[in-house]
Parts: structure tokens; C-alpha cells; sequence
């Protein structure tokens, strides 16, 4: 999957970060982390 080692890569450089989501425990909430936000602007 492409998305996968796309993110994987970003969550690897600290531009996003990974967090188990409270609503479904199969799920994965990924967010921006500041680093990320000031790589994005």
C-alpha cells in the first residue's frame, strides 16, 4: 500500500503521530504534530 509507506515515512521523519483511536479499537487516529505543521506551512 502506498498511503502505508507514505505515512509510515512521515510518522518516521516526526511530521505525524500515531495514537490507538478511543472509538474503535481496530483503528489508528494519525495527526500532525508540530513539526509537521511548520513543514506543512
Amino acid at each position: 500500500m502506498i498511503t502505508a509507506r507514505t505515512v509510515d515515512e512521515l510518522v518516521k521523519k516526526g511530521y505525524f503521530q500515531r495514537t490507538p483511536s478511543h472509538e474503535d479499537r481496530r483503528s489508528v487516529d494519525i495527526s500532525l504534530t508540530d513539526s509537521g505543521r511548520v513543514f506543512f506551512n
